[in-house]
């Protein structure tokens, strides 16, 4: 199949403006969070100074909210826990074996199954 050079001629141009204003929407994606992280910190403090104020004059002492940037998760926090239990005790278990404190392994009394056997 054959391409005209002028289909791929607009093809790098609408990559070319697709790239720019990715990365004009990434700076300014940049720039608003630091803007709402300045709002955010700002907004903490003046709560803050308000309770002050407030236990000052009146004795009350009353909780403060903190806003507090929510964290990203990444791959890495969102691995579950599980997947590191040991499934070989509970394996080693049901065929009645175990360990001793010295960490050899021993026959643990037969339990009765649910089938009677």
């Amino acid at each position: 199949m054959w391409v005209t050079r002028k289909f791929v001629d607009d093809l790098v141009i609408k990559v070319a403006v697709l790239e720019a204003e990715n990365r004009t929407l990434r700076d300014s994606n940049q720039t608003m969070k630091v803007v709402n992280d300045h709002a955010r910190l700002r907004n903490t403090q003046l709560e803050k100074e308000r309770a002050q104020m407030l236990h000052q004059f009146t004795g009350v002492k009353i909780a403060v909210p903190e806003y507090v940037p929510a964290r990203e998760s990444s791959p890495q926090q969102t691995i579950n826990v599980d997947m590191f239990r040991d499934v070989g005790e509970d394996a080693a278990a049901e065929m009645g074996l175990g360990w001793d404190a010295s960490g050899r392994m021993i026959d643990l009394p037969h339990r009765a199954s649910a089938n009677g056997v």
